[in-house]
Formats: C-alpha cells, structure tokens, sequence
C-alpha cells in the first residue's frame, strides 16, 4: 500500500467466473457485492461463499482493499470496468480498529478514503 497518496497500479484479470484476479498481489476478488451487512455478516457472507473455483473467501483486509483503489478515479475510486454495480460507500474489512475492538475498519470506494464504525 502505497502512503503517498498514489496509486499503486495493479494488473487485474476478468476470470469470466464471476472472480477478478490481482496477478501482481495474488488475491482473487468477486466481481460483484453482496450488498450491505453488518461487520459480522459480512465475515459471515464470506465465508459461506462458494465462488468461481475458490471455497476459501474471507473479508479483505484493509491493505487489501486499498489495493483496489484508484486514485486517478473518483465515485467510485476503482476501474468499475472489472467491479460493475460497485456501490460508492463503505466496504468492511477483517482490521479491526485497535483502540476499540468494537469497531472495525472500512473503505469508502467513492474517493478511496478509510474510516472506521462499529462492527455492528
């Protein structure tokens, strides 16, 4: 993750399995959202999801999901081309907020900027 503001260009592929691959990070990421959930469902949703030919999702860190950000894009911050139907709002990730488990971590895809809430 770049911390400099640019953005860290990444090599996506479209898997024509509903997945998009990441071959300069190695992550595999669904095409399209599940919608919005709470923190706890959303690790749930994840790890029920039985997608292209991977059975081991899990909620993205927040490292992760900053991978996916384009900061040349804006509402969304992200190629929409590969993610289509991204909503520009808040996508959990698994980083829980360090000075209160209660929270977790977040990122907001329409600048790119995170934030964090409560899990529930």
């Amino acid at each position: 993750m770049r911390t400099d503001g640019q953005t860290l260009k990444t090599d996506l592929i479209d898997n024509g399995n509903e997945t998009i691959t990441d071959s300069t990070f190695g992550l595999t990421w669904q095409k399209t959202e599940g919608g919005a959930k709470t923190w706890e469902n959303a690790i749930d949703y994840c790890e029920d999801l039985n997608h292209g030919t991977k059975e081991d999702w899990r909620l993205p860190t927040t490292r992760e999901l900053f991978l996916l950000t384009d900061y040349d894009r804006a509402s969304p911050a992200l190629d929409a081309n590969y993610f289509p139907g991204i909503q520009q709002s808040g996508y959990w990730s698994s980083t829980t907020y360090l000075n209160d488990p209660t929270k977790a971590w977040y990122l907001d895809f329409t600048w790119g900027g995170q934030s964090y809430s409560e899990k529930s």
